[in-house]
């Protein structure tokens, strides 16, 4: 009888080892997916908070800094509906072309919020989204140590989506 007490206090320790050891490792694909899924949910969220299903352009997003090439937007007058979550905000510049060019808008924007970037797209189409940090954010966040996702999404000059707040609740 005294050995299913000794063995379930092999396994019990087997388990704190193979969880210890696991929960140190970094990088692991699970923390992948995990990162994937949270972008895929912010961006499917903002997208159905933000975007002008009939008459917008679409939009793109990512998470940390980086950016994005939309280049079916036509030459014309454009709203950009930018928005991020993670840290106290997040800087975002907008070029023209779909590989950058001229700056057309640049604004520190403060997550949890939506700000609205005006912007004339030349004949030659397209836009390039740059997302970045603020220079006055913590070292974890310039790092990329903090999850920090950000969203934009083109619509056409003064429309007005149904909430400029939002929370991922």
């Amino acid at each position: 009888m005294r050995c299913a007490p000794r063995f379930l206090s092999v396994a019990a320790a087997a388990v704190v080892v193979v969880s210890t050891a696991t929960a140190c490792s970094g990088g692991s694909a699970d923390d992948a997916s995990t990162s994937e899924a949270a972008l895929s949910r912010w961006s499917s969220l903002m997208g159905t908070a933000l975007l002008d299903e009939e008459h917008g352009q679409g939009g793109a997003g990512g998470e940390g800094a980086g950016g994005a090439g939309l280049g079916s937007v036509p030459a014309g007058a454009w709203d950009l509906l930018v928005a991020c979550n993670g840290a106290d905000g997040w800087s975002f510049r907008v070029e023209s072309g779909p590989d950058g060019g001229d700056t057309l808008a640049r604004s520190d924007v403060p997550c949890g919020a939506t700000e609205r970037l005006s912007v004339t797209v030349p004949e030659s189409g397209g836009l390039t989204v740059r997302a970045h940090p603020l220079r006055t954010a913590p070292e974890a966040v310039r790092r990329g140590d903090v999850p920090v996702h950000w969203y934009v999404a083109v619509v056409p000059e003064g429309f007005e989506p149904e909430s400029r707040s939002y929370e991922l609740g």
